[in-house]
């Protein structure tokens, strides 16, 4: 997989050993979207790998490679860019 995987806060917080909120503070330094939240959260912003300092790149791969192989093919996909949105259907 190329450095065009788009990451949850969270996970990227937990590879590089800080909190979700040290990496909110950087976000406007690193390309993100917003894709629609679970519950009341409304939205989460996601970050593009390739986006991210060269450290804290290298820190996501040695975490995912340091999974066993089942679960690895799991995180990747789950990194993989959504698909686009379907467009509404016209109105009778």
């Amino acid at each position: 997989m190329d450095g065009d995987a788009w990451l949850d806060v969270a996970d990227i917080a937990t590879a590089v050993g800080v909190t979700p909120r040290a990496v909110r503070k950087r976000i406007p330094g690193f390309v993100s979207r917003k894709v629609p939240g679970v519950g009341h959260a409304g939205f989460r912003l996601q970050l593009l790998l390739s986006s991210l300092p060269e450290p804290w790149q290298a820190a996501y791969w040695r975490r995912v490679n340091a999974l066993p192989l089942p679960w690895q093919d799991a995180v990747l996909t789950k990194a993989l860019p959504a698909p686009e949105p379907e467009p509404p259907l016209p109105l009778p």
